[in-house]
Formats: structure tokens, sequence, C-alpha cells
């Protein structure tokens, strides 16, 4: 598999540096049917690790965003959403969608370095094992934290008001919760007061959902997905595809409800979905929105590289130092360096100097315009490289450290291709300060196993 990866990568390098000008539908299929081979074949080798997996759901959001749009929907009408009726370069486009296969390459090459095909199907479950009790003890905490200093208009609907304050404690909501999780799942067995964290974890999916805000409700499902699948029953695939239909579908339902409740739209959330919802090919295609419209993202990245030249990592500060609590806004204040990030790039060109909401980036176009063809090669290729050494580490080592960075990028694989390349840098460095902290005060303690 290692070989053929390599002889796939050389040869989507080739497309990409002899890609029409212009748009050209042979080369778009060409290029989505090498991306759907080389995917198909490398989750089938894959598939004893189960159908919830990082990469099932990553390359099935990576197409929705990379290839749907060039494929299905430019030809039925170039404008088919609104953004693309904002200015940007249609010459890019096969080279863009040439971009999008070098970069899934460059991770399965990646993976491909670790994979054995046996990796998966021995879990080293130990000897010790954590109480769940007070990792969602406290995220219950932190949850009502939020909850109370969120603000009113928050909790009645407008996800986007949120206090200043809250925006610090979310995260740490999100990694405590995430925690939690990892612990509850991982000794399953053995855990007592479950119905604790079942409350626990129907509060949290239920407040984010109720007022619109999708990701932290759908990132926290599918971890617990996976977990299940490993740990409690595998999923098999014909139980995932519906599974995922109808999770397409409320999502879909829930970003309708919430688009229509910022315009006074009476009623709740669902309500307002079902009368905005529509149940033909426009509306199943209109269920595609929230991802396709990063390909204009992809676009206008390649454009602007062409125009400007790469920034040489500039753009990677600002998540970067977002890391550490307050550094980015403590560097920003002495002046000495203007830090930006690819979506604020994106939002002015497409909506000027002066938005009132943001258009959002690209997992490629946010490496691209920092380090250009090179850097997304060797990038996403560590990247794979990551995903499968914590990925077989869950499996073989089963320590808290592989689950926190495995299972975080999990619940983050299908927002991921949406966003920053270091988006979920943060979650994981402050997870695992969480769980060493709690160690250090003897919160959590680890208790032996009786076999």
């Amino acid at each position: 598999m290692l070989i053929n990866s390599l002889f796939i990568l050389v040869g989507s390098v080739f497309l990409y540096v002899f890609a029409p000008t212009g748009y050209s539908y042979p080369f778009i299929f060409l290029i989505s049917f090498l991306f759907f081979i080389q995917v198909a074949s490398f989750n089938y080798y894959l598939g004893k690790g189960g159908c919830v997996n990082f990469y099932s759901l990553f390359f099935l959001s990576f197409f929705l965003i990379n290839f749907f749009y060039p494929l299905f929907l430019y030809p039925i009408d170039p404008e088919y959403f609104s953004i693309f009726s904002k200015k940007f370069n249609h010459d890019v486009i096969c080279r863009a969608t040439a971009l999008a296969q070098v970069v899934s390459s460059s991770l399965i090459l990646g993976a491909s370095i670790l994979y054995r095909k046996k990796s998966t199907n021995f879990i080293n479950i130990g000897s010790g094992y954590f109480s769940h009790l007070p990792v969602t003890i406290l995220s219950i905490f932190l949850l009502f934290c939020f909850i109370g200093t969120v603000g009113s208009n928050f909790l009645k609907g407008d996800f986007t008001a949120q206090s200043t304050l809250s925006l610090y404690i979310l995260p740490l909501v999100i990694c405590s919760y995430t925690l939690a999780t990892l612990i509850f799942f991982r000794d399953y067995n053995y855990q007592k007061n479950k119905k604790i964290y079942y409350f626990s974890m129907l509060l949290y999916v239920l407040l984010f959902l109720s007022v619109g805000d999708r990701g932290p409700a759908l990132s926290m499902l599918i971890i617990v997905s996976g977990l299940y699948s490993i740990y409690i029953k595998k999923i098999k695939i014909y139980k995932i595809i519906p599974l995922g239909i109808v999770g397409i579908l409320l999502m879909r339902l829930i970003g309708e409800g919430r688009v229509s409740g910022t315009s006074g739209a009476e009623g709740n959330i669902i309500s307002r979905g079902l009368e905005s919802l529509e149940f033909n090919i426009d509306g199943y295609y209109n269920m595609t929105l929230d991802f396709v419209i990063n390909s204009w993202t992809l676009y206008v990245g390649l454009d602007y590289v062409d125009v400007n030249g790469i920034d040489w990592g500039s753009t990677f500060l600002k998540p970067l130092l977002g890391v550490v609590p307050f550094l980015q806004g403590l560097v920003e204040s002495t002046g000495l360096i203007e830090l930006t990030s690819p979506s604020e790039i994106f939002t002015q060109i497409g909506l000027g100097n002066d938005p009132t909401w943001g258009l959002g980036t690209n997992l490629i176009s946010s490496v691209y315009i920092a380090y250009g063809l090179f850097g997304c090669v060797i990038l996403f290729i560590i990247l794979g490289y990551i995903v499968e050494k914590f990925r077989i580490g869950v499996y073989k080592k089963n320590n808290i450290v592989n689950h926190i960075v495995y299972f975080t990028l999990l619940g983050y694989a299908v927002y991921y291709p949406r966003t920053d390349f270091l988006m979920p840098l943060k979650f994981i460095v402050w997870t695992l300060v969480i769980y060493v902290l709690l160690v250090n005060f003897k919160l959590l303690v680890s208790k032996r196993k009786e076999f």
C-alpha cells in the first residue's frame, strides 16, 4: 500500500502541474475518479478498524468540499449557490481540484508509512482504569458556568451571541467533556454512576443543538460513536450509512432553522427548519451547502497565491499562539506583529473591509497560502502519519494520551476540511492539560481492575 500511495501521489502532482486552464469536465471527472478509487481502497484495508474512523469521515467531508461543486454543480449552474456569484478565477478550478487530490494522496501516504493490515486486531486493555465521575462532574460545572455567562440571546437561539467570557469557557467545556467521554468508554464495564454521564451528555448535546450551534454537538456525537464502535460493539457499515443520512438531514434541518431564527421567525429550531427544508432535487443539493461553499475559498486561495505569493507561515501564527490562553491578544497588543488568518483574508476579498459575517476557510487553502504545493505535500504526509500513529496507539497501548490526540482529531474529522490546519491543536493541548492537572491533584486516581 505504501508503494501504491507513493505512485498515486507522484501522478497527482503531475496532473496538478499540467492541469488545464479553465473548466474541463473530463479532467474533473478523472481527478474525482482517482480520488474515489484511492480513498475507497484505503478505507477497505482499514475496514477491520471499524467504519467510524478519522479517514472515512474526513474524506467524505473532503469530497463534498473540494469535488462536489466542480463535478456536479458547476455543469448545472456555476452560480448554483450564491457564494459563487462572488468574484473568483474560474481558470483555477481544474488545478484546485487536482491540488485536492495531491493533498488526499499525501495524507494517505503518511498514514501508509505506519499502517499494518493487522494493526487493529488487538486492544491492550491494561490493568488500571479511571472513574469518569470526577471529570464528568467537572464538565457539568463548566457547562453551567458557560450557560451562566453566555447571555440570554444565545439561549434564545442566537448561537453567535456569546459573551467574551463564555468564549474562553467554551473550549474548556469541550475539552472536559471529551476527556470524560474517553475515560467513560475506555473502561466502560468498570464504570459506576453511568446515569450521571448520560444525563450530562444529553444536556450538552441538546443545549447546542437547540440554539443551532451544531459543531460541539456533532463533534461529541462522533467521538461517542467512535468509542462505542471500539469498546462496546462495532458499528457495521449497513448501520452507519442510514445513521449518516439521518445525521446529515438533522444537521441541515438545524442549519435551516437557525438561519430562519435570525430573521425573527417564530417557533423552535426544528419547526423553523421544516418550514425551510425542500424535499426535491434542489433540496438534496442544498444539504451540501455548508460543505460546498468552501470550494470558493479553495479557488480564491490558489488565485491569491498566484498574485501575492506564499506568506511563509505567517498565517499559521494566529492559531499557534491561540493554544496559550491570552498569548494571541498579548502579541497583537504590542503592535509588532500583525496577525491574520486565511479566513480573514477570504472574508475581506469576498465581503470587503467591514463584514458583518465571515466566509470561513478551506484546509487546503490554509496550507497552500502559507507554504505552497511543497508545503501541502509535506504537511499532509505528516498529518497522515500523526493520525495513524495515534490511531494504532489507541489499540496497542490504550493510554489516555493516544485517546486524547486521536479522538479529538476524529471528533473534528467532518469539520476539519473546512478550517485551518492547526485548529485541533488547541483542543488537544487543553484536554491534555486538564488530564495532567486532574492526575497531579489526585482527582483522577488509577484503580486496579478485577479480572
